[in-house]
Parts: C-alpha cells; structure tokens; sequence
C-alpha cells in the first residue's frame, strides 16, 4: 500500500528548515558584500595614491548598513525560493449550517450535521460505514480463547498518528471508553457501558484488547471518533467541554485550524501528517454559515462558495435549483425532533399531555416551512402484524402495562376531556409539583421554538407551564436526574434510520471474525445518516434503564425488567434492530414517553468549482464528509494571481 510521506521528511534541500535556508542565504550575502566592499576600498586607494596629503576617506559601507543590506539580501533571496517553491493552495469554501455549539460528535449537546460532518474529516474511526478502517486498524479480531463475554483485539497501525506526531494508542480508546461511560448526555454510550476492560500492550501502545462484560454481537459501532488523549484530561473528565472550541489534535484527512465565532466560519486545512493514501486534494476548506437562502444563493451565483449542505426553509429547494449550474438534492436527515415526558410525571397526566401535542402545527413552527414536512411513521416490526398489533416479542411487563419509575396506574386509557384541554390527573400533578416545566437547548432554533410555543399553547388553555431553556449538558446532567425537567424537546435518531439498518440477525454478525476480510462487514444503506451499525447501541441505549448518569437515548428514565432484557437482547443479536426498534416504539406510545413531531430534512447544493465523488449530485454517499475526495475543476481562488493546484 503506498504510503504518503510528509515532506518535512525527505530530506532534500528544497524541504531544509526556513532557518537553515536563511543561514545559507545569510553566508551566501556575506561573501558577496565582502567581495564588493573589498573591490570598492581597493579602488579608493588607488584613486589616492596621487593625494596622499588628504585625510583618508571615511568607509564607504558602514559595519550597520552592511547589516541593513545582508537582511535585506536574505529577505529576497527567501521570499524568491519560498514563492518558487510553494505551490498555491486550493481553497474551497462550503455553506454550512451554523455551528451553535461546541464540536464533540458524541454529545447530545453538539450534535448536528455539520459537527458530524467535521469530526468525519478531522477524527479517526475503528469503523466507517460498517467497514473496518484500513487507514486506523490493521485487524478487528475477536479472541476465541477470552474468559469474558467477549473479547476483541484491535491493531493499531504503527503510522497511525495524531497531527502533532504523537502515535495513536490504546490510550485514545480507553479514554473515549471513560468518556462515554461518565458524561451525562453522551450518544450511543450503551455499547461502552458493556466494555469491562480494557488492555494495552505492544510497541507505542498499537495493541488494544478489549473486554466485554455481557456478550455483544457486533462491535462496529463502537470506537467512532476517538480524542487524542494525550492533550485531554486522562480521567475523561474534561469530555463535556474540552471540544467547544476546536479539535486540538487531528488524525484524518483534514485538521481543525480554527474558528471565528463571531463570523460563523471554521477553517479546516489538509492534514498533511496523514500517513494513508489517498490524501486530501484540498489544501483549505472554509465552512461559511448559510444563515439564509437568499444569501446562499448569491453566494453559489458568485462562486463565492462550491457546495451546500443546510437545513432548508421554505423556499430554499425551489430557490437554489434555478441558480445557474447547480444541483440540488433535498433528503430526509437521519434525526427526528420531539417530545420527551419524563417517568417522573404520572402515568395518567402523561397521557393527558401527550394527547395536548399538536405535532403538525410544531412541526411547521419548528422547521419555519409549512410545506414537505417529513412528520414520522410508525414501524413494523419484520414478520409481524400491521401496526398497533402487539409483536410477538413484546416484554410482558412493558407492553401496555403502564409500569414506570413512578409507580403509576396501569391504566391505558387516557382520561383528557374530549375538549383537549388537561383532565384531572394533569391538574393533579400541577397542583402538587407546581407549573409544568418544559425543557429545551436553547442554542437549538428548532428545538426552542417548538418547546416555546407548546408552553404558550399550554398556558393559553389555562394549563400552568414554564419554559427552561438551557443547554443540554445542564438538562442531562443536572436537571433530568434532579427531577426538575417533566418535558424535553430534542433530536434523537429516527426510528426510520434505524429501521433501514440491514445489521439483521443473519447478517450482522461481527466483522471481526478475521482482521483480512472486509467483506465480513455488512455494507450498509444510509439514509442520510449515520453508519447503521451504530443502530445496534442507539436501540438498546434507549430500552436500558439510566446508570449513574442519563444518556441522551433514554430522556425519559423510563426502566423495567422487560425493557433492560430488550437491551440486552439487542446487544447479542438474539433481537433484531428492526424488530427492537419497532417493539419500543409501541411501549413508548402506551406509556406516553416521547412524541415525535418531525423528521429532519437536508438541502444539499453542488455549484461550480468542484468535481465529487459522481458527477450527479443524487449518487452521493456523502455530504460534506465526502470533501477529500473533491477535486478543484474551476478557479474557485479567482483574484488570486498563483495558478489553482490540481
């Protein structure tokens, strides 16, 4: 496999240190006004061989203006080399959903498409669309002779670095691992909570074993995005802020040069420590917020930037397809926004406040378009009956019991009036706990809207509400476990997504039967979303009942013995996804726990500038993500004198 070598490394003249260059220069400069100086005194004199009764003539170069020359003499001669022999960098510039947060992709508080997109560039993966990352691993093999549940060891390849140069080691897993298993908030922690240990061992620390504590069946959703440890806390404890303001340490295709926060703008550059092949063809990638559609349009219409990914308002489709030489292709996100009533609140008012959700109306508030709303269906589970028929697998203490937390009635009827307005069970609960409070992360336009105007809605009909708005970090890792939130507007990975996952009881046994075969890896279908793997820990996070800290699956706190065997289940493969998905779904619904109200929706936009992964927009696989792969193919720098690099 051919390898890409820094430059730094060869060792040729043209890659010396810029101060070896400038002492060579220095000396070079030296001998030549020393020449001239010497050539100019030995003329005076003869010119004064005649007139030896005048004083001598004072020097003709000062000891401080040959200084001034001999500086500026290896100024030139540097600025000529360096322009000689750096090609010009290719910058693209992209339109980008605003980042409102910080860039940790595994932080409810965070996550977005374009932090996703970001750490996709810019961090290392154990596995990347269901395939083992050849880049990062040189094997995922499952260890036959393990006496725990599971045991897997990973190979780290030994020119695996971070773009500091320091190697990536089994330190980078454990710390993610401690991460995941500490932090209020976290996505898809579950898988983590099962890792019993884990081992380092060999040259560097490129020798990872991994040890489980209950069985789990397929392991590539685990270790996605690693941290470089070396530069965080060794505890995980800085994990809930150590990213909002940059990536200190990169290991993919791209690194995290900075942010202006005032702009809006991230400015991504070409890792050029990356030791696999196939670098990045772009030098400079500038993430522009596209704030609204108007000024994106301009912008693509300029050539002020190549390509869009954005959450679209009204207009925003219709507006982009007529700029000149651009596609457009709009698709339904891998996330759903909702309602989250936590097990705190009774069983009966939960039931009362599920049936006072006006998810249209939301939806429509939450997205600013009243049109092409993507509102959610439910799903069936593989082989069973239509919807609203009780699967086969249903837990029998969490079907329609009404089992929760609370304690609450099993009763599965719902007791509000015919009128919408609360009945008695939503009155009771206001009057003992005081005014309903509805949560939501305020930075999250969406989310705050929808959480806003449910409150205006409840208060209109004369329902005592309150809004909280606040970041998520504080809703999950302070006010859920408090007791103090009784609702949470949020995103979570839609029930679609995970359903189209083909991580199936026939197919997704683990790919880590032999570190050589790929194949082994079911290639998954994407929904605009996530690798599906990931649908196995999403799924049974969200059945499991919360350890010490409440995980962005399960909002709710919702726990029962049939739920927790769920999970499991999940986790070993003895359940599929589909059927998981589709079985949680329904007692999620007869317990009133979450609400959905719409599916998200991407906007993407190719303009000129740039030639991607297929010619046609619609054969994409990928977004922003797909960015090392682009290729300039107009002056995108135009103004710009140096030619574009290719």
């Amino acid at each position: 496999m051919t390898r890409f070598t820094h430059p730094a490394r060869k060792g040729s003249a043209r890659t010396r240190h810029p101060r070896t260059r400038l002492a060579a220069t220095a000396t070079t400069a030296t001998a030549a006004l020393t020449a001239l100086a010497g050539l100019t005194v030995a003329t005076a004199l003869t010119a004064l061989s005649g007139c030896a009764a005048d004083p001598a003539p004072p020097p003709l170069v000062t000891e401080e203006e040959a200084e001034k020359e001999l500086e500026r003499l290896a100024e030139t001669t540097e600025s000529a080399t360096s322009t000689s022999e750096r090609p010009a960098r290719v910058e693209v510039s992209v339109g980008v959903d605003p980042v409102r947060a910080g860039f940790n992709p595994h932080l409810a508080a965070d996550e977005q498409a374009t932090v996703r997109s970001i750490a996709d560039l810019v961090l290392p993966s154990a596995f990347v669309d269901g395939e083992r990352n050849p880049d990062l691993l040189l094997a995922a093999t499952r260890l036959p002779s393990s006496s725990k549940a599971a045991t897997v060891r990973y190979v780290i390849d030994p020119e695996a670095q971070w773009s500091d140069g320091t190697p990536i080691s089994g330190a980078d897993f454990i710390y993610l691992w401690r991460a995941m298993r500490t932090t209020p908030g976290t996505i898809n922690a579950y898988g983590y909570d099962a890792i019993a240990d884990i081992r380092v061992s060999g040259p560097s620390g490129k020798t990872v074993d991994v040890d489980f504590r209950t069985p789990i069946r397929d392991i590539r959703g685990l270790f996605t995005h690693l941290l470089p440890s070396h530069l965080l806390a060794a505890d995980a404890s800085d994990f809930a802020t150590a990213l909002h303001d940059s990536i200190p340490a990169s290991a993919g295709r791209f690194l995290f040069s900075g942010v202006d926060r005032g702009r809006g703008t991230i400015t991504l550059n070409r890792n050029d420590r990356f030791w696999g092949p196939a670098p990045a063809r772009i030098d400079i990638l500038n993430l522009q917020p596209a704030r609204t559609t108007t000024q994106t349009a301009d912008q693509l219409r300029s050539g002020q930037i190549a390509f869009v990914d954005m959450a679209p308002d009204e207009t925003t489709h219709r507006v982009l397809e007529l700029v000149p030489d651009t596609q457009v292709l709009t698709t339904d996100g891998p996330r759903t926004l909702g309602v989250t009533l936590t097990a705190g609140v009774t069983f009966e008012a939960r039931q009362e406040l599920a049936s006072l959700i006006d998810a249209p109306l939301l939806a429509s508030i939450a997205t600013n378009r009243s049109t092409d709303l993507a509102l959610p269906s439910a799903v069936t589970p593989a082989g069973a009956a239509p919807a609203g028929a009780a699967p086969a697998a249903l837990p029998s203490d969490a079907s329609t019991s009404g089992a929760s937390t609370s304690g609450a009635s099993t009763s599965s009827e719902p007791t509000s009036s015919e009128s919408g307005i609360a009945g008695g069970a939503l009155e009771a609960y206001i009057a003992k706990q005081g005014a309903l409070r509805v949560a939501a992360d305020a930075a999250d336009p969406a989310a705050a809207a929808a959480g806003k105007t449910f409150v205006d809605q409840l208060n209109a009909a004369g329902i005592e509400a309150k809004f909280v708005g606040t970041d998520n970090n504080t809703i999950m890792g302070k006010l859920l476990p408090a007791g103090a939130i009784d609702a949470v507007f949020g995103w979570r990975v839609s029930d679609a997504a995970l359903a189209a996952s083909k991580a199936t009881n026939a197919t997704n046994a683990t790919s880590a039967t032999n570190p050589n075969d790929t194949s082994s890896s079911t290639s998954t279908s994407r929904v605009a979303s996530p690798a599906n793997p990931e649908s196995i820990t999403e799924i049974a996070g969200r059945a499991a009942c919360p350890a010490h800290a409440f995980r962005a699956a399960n909002l709710s706190g919702y726990c029962s013995s049939g739920t927790e065997q769920l999970a499991a289940d999940v986790l070993a493969g003895t359940t599929s996804v589909q059927d998981a998905v589709a079985i949680f779904a329904q007692i999620e619904a007869a317990e009133a726990l979450w609400v959905p109200i719409v599916t998200e929706t991407r906007v993407a936009a190719l303009g000129q500038g740039i030639e991607g992964p297929d010619p046609n927009l619609k054969n994409w696989d990928g977004g922003l993500a797909t960015a090392p792969t682009w290729r300039v193919t107009t002056p995108a720098n135009a103004g710009k004198k140096e030619p574009l690099a290719q």
